[in-house]
């Protein structure tokens, strides 16, 4: 059989062209975001091999920006919508975050009880993103039962804080001084009952999409980044926690919850 080039040589004394493919050709160039559930606000240029990422360009050009220069022009009360708007899903944790450094430079006490108050509603909104960002991450992998059992069981944390906050996004509810109301009649009973179904459900997530062998082939090995490197970047939160990097209590309790 004859080869390639014999048959590009043997097409050209008949008056044919072809082109040999080249290896820039077998790839696609697209672009996901700005505006895409899973970039958020944030957009990259990928080029693909079939189902091969091979290049991927960030432009974090679209997130939002200027937030502390915006801040300069309103109180510390204001702030709090405010601060909201960019992370959206994770609201209670923002506002927390810069409660404490307001407090910190005002030399305000927050009463113990309010301090749980926060750590609840703030460990309560962290599912609620979790949620969305396993949601996004299954129907990604093309595992569409995986999409809607996180969004159905993102709606029990999401209806336990409006019942605490009274909405069901953007709370407004941490603010300097400790948070805006007491919890409701109740709240403790129906937060216990629905926690125990949510840890039911771990069970069957691991079974139909952890141990999953395709979500498996697909996910381990891939991206790896090391502890080293997490601490040199900075990485934080749910990323460093799978690293297995682990501090000392105190250390986390100085920088989460602060309880005294």
């Amino acid at each position: 059989m004859a080869n390639v080039e014999d048959q590009i040589n043997e097409s050209q004394k008949l008056g044919i062209e072809i082109v040999k493919e080249s290896e820039e050709d077998r790839l696609m160039t697209l672009s996901v975001g700005p505006q895409h559930p899973g970039s958020g606000h944030f957009r990259f240029t990928v080029k693909v091999d079939g189902d091969y990422i091979v290049h991927c360009v960030p432009d974090p050009g679209y997130v939002h920006r200027g937030e502390e220069k915006m801040t300069e022009y309103r109180n510390f009360i204001q702030n709090i919508p405010h601060l909201e708007r960019p992370v959206i899903h994770d609201s209670n944790n923002i506002t927390y975050s810069y409660s404490l450094a307001v407090e910190e430079l005002t030399g305000i006490e927050v009463p113990r009880r309010g301090q749980f108050i926060r750590a609840i509603a703030s460990e309560l909104n962290r599912q609620v993103y979790t949620l969305y960002w396993l949601a996004i991450y299954g129907i990604f992998l093309g595992h569409s039962t995986m999409f809607m059992w996180p969004t159905g069981d993102r709606e029990l944390f999401i209806d336990l804080l409006e019942a605490l906050t009274g909405a069901r996004v953007t709370h407004a509810f941490n603010i300097p001084g400790g948070v805006r109301n007491d919890v409701p009649n109740g709240f403790k009973d129906r937060c216990l009952r629905q926690i125990a179904y949510y840890e039911k459900r771990l069970k069957e997530y691991e079974d139909i999409f952890y141990n999953n062998p395709l979500v498996r082939q697909r996910t381990e090995g891939i991206g790896i980044l090391t502890k080293e490197d997490a601490i040199s970047l900075g990485v934080t939160g749910s990323v460093l926690r799978a690293l297995e990097f682990h501090m000392t209590s105190g250390k986390l309790n100085r920088m989460t919850y602060t309880m005294k």
